[in-house]
């Protein structure tokens, strides 16, 4: 996962760096102008399931392997979401239950798919794919004090 550390939300500290963190993720066209009727999914590797979603989106009720069964966090219960707009400025948040535990160097996946029409009614497709490795159980929180990069967060 992605660790942010500030002393408050509001920042320069952390929003700069969380925006250029996930710049990549974000769902816009070249122009920069809204998305609508977007449905994102997700779907994820057996040993994780979604347990929900924040924001700006309504369930779709939609049930499959990924969704988790014991944890519901914010709108849950489902892996398919819509919106009625899109854009640079739609913040989104997911959050995962861990099912199995692994062994360290084995990866999990999740898949993001959003579909969405553009401002000329075409409609798109955009897919991501991430890959999140296992960290080793002897690993301490302390030790991410090492990790982490007080220089990038300021």
């Amino acid at each position: 996962g992605t660790c942010v550390m500030d002393d408050s939300f509001g920042g320069d500290s952390f929003g700069g760096k969380f925006v250029d963190a996930y710049k990549k993720y974000w769902v816009a066209n070249t122009t920069g102008a809204d998305v609508h009727n977007a449905v994102l999914s997700v779907q994820t590797s057996p040993m994780w399931k979604i347990s929900g979603a924040l924001g700006p989106l309504v369930s779709t009720n939609k049930k499959s392997p990924s969704v988790s069964q014991d944890t519901e966090m914010g709108i849950g219960g489902t892996c398919e979401w819509r919106m009625a707009t899109l854009n640079k400025n739609t913040h989104l948040a997911f959050y995962f239950e861990v099912v199995t535990v692994q062994n360290p160097g084995q990866h999990r996946y999740v898949q993001f798919k959003t579909k969405y029409q553009d401002p000329q009614g075409r409609w798109r497709l955009r897919v991501t794919t991430m890959r999140r490795s296992v960290a080793p159980p002897e690993l301490k929180p302390r030790d991410f004090v090492s990790m982490f990069d007080q220089e990038a967060a300021t």
